[in-house]
């Protein structure tokens, strides 16, 4: 993905890996409730590269896309073998988070949005100038807060059951209890992502994420229901208050320009940060579809297409518009209608999964658990995807791919005996 497309032959290693794998394991890729929709993504990837207009452009998406799925067929045949390799693609899923936010603290372009981040983001900004000698691009730190989507509500509940099989060894498997001996080293790391998430002061990823931790305790249930619950109503009550009193007012003014709610002079100079903004990208972006539904206008194309034959009034035709700012708009304009129909269907796929492995458990705490935080991160992700995304064969977007692994392996495992 990083390579000059002179380096393309090397692609052609894929299907001798393929044709490898085939003649050792039997079959060509792992048997998943998943693959029908791999299977028309994979199709409709070629259908893209057939109708770019421009390749180049496209490659980058195309080969990254490609190289996920089939680093998720992998990962399957790998964490599906035994708990041990579940909690081993865990502790590898955890490390490749932890490496990519790292990364992305050097090398995003920080800016303080929100009154009260002002010191933390000009000692971040000064690392950056730091860490300017290493041949990375620069981050946009609403990516990152999409990345976090995907794994800050999975360990902070990893951690959760962690300290619960340090306290109480005979209701967990061995395996797990050793494990658990390691939670202060996974929870510093969902600590890192939670704060990381705090420093980009991404709306849609604070939105997202605050709205996912209700989920995550209404499944837990018990106290933890009650209090969910409680606090989604304190929030409703509290903006209600707040708007309806002194309406107009500086403190809500602040509030609204913070939230990219305004229209006025000052917002418009960052008008692709603010809903008015927002809003006319995802018209944009229905009328593409609309003018390419069977094929999609091609992979990454959106950024230049958009400019061409969608002129915008709000936002100039210099500035680089990467994506349609939701998942479903960009994955439809990517990969066409069959492609988003394929996505929706992993989703879908997704949740039948946790629901089964949910069904399925018995009342395992542990299991109930683990699918608490990978809705927590599913739900997070959906969240954030409708003001923003994190384009299919991005270069952080195999972490995804990982992740619907894990669920994936989480389902197979805990249906092979009532000790896994």
């Amino acid at each position: 993905m990083l390579a000059p497309p002179s380096l393309l032959p090397l692609f052609g290693i894929i299907p001798i890996l393929w044709l490898g794998n085939w003649w050792f394991t039997g079959r060509p890729w792992p048997r998943t409730p998943l693959n029908g929709s791999l299977y028309v993504m994979l199709l409709m990837i070629g259908v893209s590269v057939w109708a770019t207009p421009d390749l180049l452009l496209s490659l980058e998406k195309v080969v990254g896309l490609t190289f996920s799925i089939l680093l998720f067929w992998v990962a399957v045949a790998v964490f599906g073998r035994s708990q041990p390799h579940f909690l081993a693609g865990l502790v590898i899923f955890w490390g490749l988070s932890l490496g990519i936010v790292g990364v992305a603290l050097l090398k995003t372009t920080w800016t303080a949005k929100i009154p009260g981040l002002g010191a933390p983001v000009a000692l971040l900004n000064r690392l950056n100038a730091l860490a300017a000698g290493i041949p990375l691009p620069q981050i946009n730190a609403n990516q990152v807060a999409g990345v976090l989507m995907w794994v800050t509500p999975l360990f902070i509940i990893v951690t959760w059951a962690m300290i619960e099989a340090r306290r109480k060894p005979a209701a967990h498997p061995p395996e797990w209890v050793r494990f658990s001996r390691f939670y202060f080293l996974i929870g510093s790391g969902a600590a890192v992502f939670l704060l990381t998430l705090v420093l980009t002061q991404s709306r849609s990823g604070w939105l997202a994420f605050g709205l996912a931790v209700p989920v995550m305790g209404w499944l837990a249930g018990g106290w933890l229901r009650r209090m969910s619950a409680m606090g989604v109503l304190l929030v409703v009550i509290g903006i209600t208050l707040f708007f309806a009193v002194d309406p107009g007012g500086t403190g809500q003014e602040q509030v609204m320009r913070a939230l990219g709610l305004r229209s006025d002079a000052l917002v418009q100079e960052e008008a692709i940060g603010t809903l008015n903004g927002r809003m006319e990208i995802w018209s944009r972006a229905v009328y593409g579809l609309q003018d390419f539904p069977f094929t999609g206008m091609g992979m990454n194309t959106f950024r230049e297409v958009v400019h061409v034959l969608y002129p915008m009034f709000l936002i100039s035709p210099t500035i680089d518009i990467a994506h349609a700012h939701n998942h479903l708009l960009q994955t439809g304009l990517d990969l066409g209608i069959p492609g988003l129909v394929a996505y929706l269907a992993l989703w879908l796929g997704a949740v039948w999964l946790l629901r089964e492995t949910w069904r399925t458990s018995d009342h395992n705490r542990l299991i109930r658990l683990l699918v608490i935080g990978f809705c927590g991160s599913l739900t997070a992700y959906w969240l954030y995807g409708l003001t923003d995304t994190v384009a299919l064969g991005a270069k952080p977007g195999f972490l995804w791919w990982i992740l619907l692994a894990l669920i994936v392996t989480l389902h197979k495992l805990s249906g092979r005996s009532p000790e896994s």
